[in-house]
């Protein structure tokens, strides 16, 4: 049985490292809208904004959108949060002003978001699976040796 403190730690650790991911997948987009205006440097703001605003965006999926992106399937609250927490990176990008103004640019950092957290969702799956399968093997295991020792 966890502790509350355990449960806490479990989620902020989660949160640390999904937001490693999101401020790559970020870093990555802003890397190609540079590259793509023949401009090959980011500001260290730029960089703390991206970094920072995972951390605070993860930090409302964990606690009150049901930690979507590690959901069992795709339905359509996850829909509804994905969407919203891309809108939300989105509006952040166009205040910041990540892409100069470029209106374009920002509305496909959005969707962009939202393909981020559709391959997520994927990995997340796979990794659960593959997950499952090795601890049946090892029940399995366990249970031939506790059955050859028994037997």
């Amino acid at each position: 049985m966890r502790t509350k403190w355990e449960e806490v730690l479990s989620q902020e650790i989660a949160i640390k490292y999904k937001s490693g991911i999101y401020s790559l997948c970020h870093l990555l987009y802003c890397a190609l809208y540079l590259i793509s205006q023949q401009r090959d440097q980011i500001g260290l703001l730029q960089l703390a904004e991206i970094v920072l605003l995972a951390w605070f965006i993860n930090h409302l999926q964990v606690y009150f959108l049901d930690n979507f992106d590690e959901a069992d399937q795709i339905s359509g609250k996850w829909w509804l949060s994905a969407i919203l927490c891309s809108i939300l990176y989105m509006l952040a990008a166009g205040y910041l002003s990540w892409f100069g103004g470029d209106k374009l640019a920002t509305i496909g950092f959005g969707f962009f978001q939202l393909f981020c957290y559709i391959g997520v969702y994927i990995n997340n799956k796979i990794k659960r699976q593959i997950d499952s399968k090795q601890l049946n093997k090892q029940l399995q295991d366990f249970k031939q040796r506790r059955g050859n020792h028994h037997g």
